[in-house]
């Protein structure tokens, strides 16, 4: 999170948290390791910093523990969509009353670069010569999970000048 330019996307979530008026006493914000890891040290609310891969899991046990509870996963694609895929598609899967967000940097600028699964193909990196294609939808469009408001598709930033965390 310290790398991330200007902060953009915690600056975004204080703001909309602000203007909705919610109620920090109920709203956890969850991460694992990466990009987004820090991101609950910065709210003000609960939050968990878990390990790597794990926040889906840890958080669909939260809002079963406490439906009331406004619980938010903050991940990146390494985390999300890598070492975490499968605990993303069974949260998707049980269609979990979470907000899911996730920092698609398409390379893994913590580990100096290496590719990652939203990659775009040809993305050329240290650990190999060219990315595979990108499947991150796929998964997640074949299962019972309802359309996310926010789908969009590919990014429009060069992941060569990506702000990668």
């Amino acid at each position: 999170m310290s790398r991330l330019r200007d902060y953009a996307i915690l600056k975004a979530v204080q703001k909309a948290c602000a203007e909705l008026q919610v109620d920090r006493a109920r709203t956890v914000f969850v991460s694992g390791i990466g990009c987004a890891a820090r991101f609950p040290y910065y709210m003000s609310t609960y939050g968990f910093h878990t390990v790597h891969g794990r926040a889906p899991a840890i958080a669909t046990g939260i809002k079963l523990a406490n439906p009331e509870l406004d619980v938010w996963v903050m991940t990146g694609d390494g985390d999300g969509l890598s070492i975490g895929g499968n605990h993303m598609l069974h949260v998707l899967r049980r269609n979990v009353d979470l907000q899911i967000i996730l920092f698609n940097n398409e390379i893994y600028g913590l580990t100096k670069g290496q590719y990652s699964p939203t990659s775009r193909r040809g993305t050329r990196s240290p650990s190999a010569r060219s990315a595979r294609s990108s499947i991150r939808c796929r998964p997640a469009s074949s299962r019972s999970a309802p359309e996310p408001d926010s789908w969009r598709g590919p990014s429009t930033h060069s992941s060569r000048t990506s702000s990668a965390c």
